[in-house]
C-alpha cells in the first residue's frame, strides 16, 4: 500500500506544522521598525505615513491622502527622529 502524499497541489493539507491556529499566524505577522529594522511589539509600534511627493514622514492621518504611501510601523525613538527630520 502506498502512502498518500500530503499537501497535493491545489488541495490545502489543513496542517500548520508544529504551531497551530493563532500562534502560527501571529509568528508570521512580526512587526519590524521601518527605520532601523528592530523587532517591535504591537504596543511599541507607532504608525507614520510617508509622502510619495515629498518623501517626508507624517503622524498617521496627517499626510494628504493623494500623497500617502500608507502607514508604516516604527519604534517610538525612531518616530521622534523621523518627525524631527521632517520640516
Amino acid at each position: 500500500m502506498t502512502k498518500r502524499a500530503q499537501g497535493a497541489p491545489g488541495k490545502p493539507s489543513g496542517r500548520l506544522g508544529k504551531a497551530k491556529g493563532a500562534d502560527a499566524i501571529t509568528r508570521k505577522l512580526e512587526l519590524r521598525c521601518e527605520h532601523c529594522g528592530k523587532k517591535l511589539r504591537q504596543d511599541q509600534a507607532v504608525y507614520l505615513e510617508l509622502s510619495a511627493k515629498t518623501n517626508q514622514w507624517y503622524p498617521e492621518g496627517e499626510c494628504p491622502a493623494e500623497e500617502s504611501q500608507g502607514s508604516f510601523p516604527v519604534g517610538k525613538t525612531c518616530a521622534k527622529t523621523l518627525l524631527r527630520e521632517t520640516p
